[in-house]
């Protein structure tokens, strides 16, 4: 099922200890990224940027790359500032400008634009002294100048059109392979917390054809990824975290109709780091 994964087997650390209170998949998922249900907590992504910063202030500090959406609550900063909580990048498209809405202004330069946003800071800075103190509100400015930046170099970080060709075809002309490459872009770039989700392994049915498809989707970009960050000298300061949020019986499911399958198993999982 891993062929080109398993070159890798020496690099790799497979937790099978892993096991949740939750077998189904919202709610298991929040917890995976925020480990905890009963109270509003912030998710890892969200705890990473606020601990250790982000190397670079022109990109998000925590990106989500998906292929559809996803569940707010697993980017959520909860009660840490708002400028912490993850942003999710659609990545369905292959045309960069349509990935983040509203990316370029054609009707305003740059520097007109950056003193337009110095009088919205100015004003809002004088409505901030009197609110006193505001989360949302220094949110909100923070995102503006977030903005402002990512202008300049987002475009460019998530294009992985503009890797060569050889770096193309290891990963893969994929939707799969292109969210690896532009989670290699942006780590290289110095933004801290990158997630990229592979939705579709809830296999109730057929499992002995949908487990190897479903694998074969993400096996040879994630193997280029460990190939990738180790050739540039990146994978001794790179965590890579592979799971999902609880595993699959041992026995068929029950209730599938068709090919044999398995069912929701919150007992016993595991999860990879490389």
């Amino acid at each position: 099922v891993w062929p080109e994964l398993g070159a890798h087997a020496d690099k790799l650390a497979v937790i099978r200890s892993m096991h949740t209170d939750i077998p189904a998949h919202d709610t298991a998922q929040v917890m995976f990224n925020t480990g905890s249900l009963r109270r509003i907590m912030p998710s890892v992504g969200s705890w990473m940027l606020y601990g250790m910063g982000s190397d670079n202030q022109s990109l998000p500090g925590f990106v989500a790359l998906s292929n559809g959406n996803i569940n707010a609550n697993n980017m959520r900063s909860a009660f840490l500032p708002g400028a912490f909580q993850g942003t999710q990048v659609n990545t369905q498209t292959r045309n960069v400008e349509d990935l983040i809405a509203n990316i370029r202004n054609r009707n305003v330069s740059l520097p007109e634009q950056r003193r337009q946003l110095d009088l919205l800071h100015s004003l809002n800075e004088v409505h901030k002294q009197k609110m006193k103190k505001d989360g949302q509100l220094e949110a909100r400015l923070q995102a503006y100048e977030l903005a402002f930046k990512m202008q300049l170099e987002a475009i460019d970080a998530f294009d992985a059109s503009k890797e060569s060709k050889a770096m193309q075809t290891l990963y893969g002309n994929t939707n799969e392979g292109r969210r690896l490459l532009m989670a290699r872009r942006l780590l290289e770039r110095g933004v801290r917390f990158v997630q990229v989700w592979h939705g579709g392994w809830d296999h109730h049915n057929n499992i002995a054809q949908n487990l190897p498809r479903k694998a074969g989707e993400i096996d040879k970009p994630l193997a280029a990824l460990i190939t990738d960050l180790e050739q540039r000298g990146m994978l001794d300061e790179t965590l890579i975290l592979w799971g999902g949020e609880f595993g699959r019986t041992p026995a068929a499911d029950g209730n599938a109709g068709g090919g044999a399958g398995r069912n929701h198993n919150s007992r016993a999982f595991s999860v990879m780091m490389a």
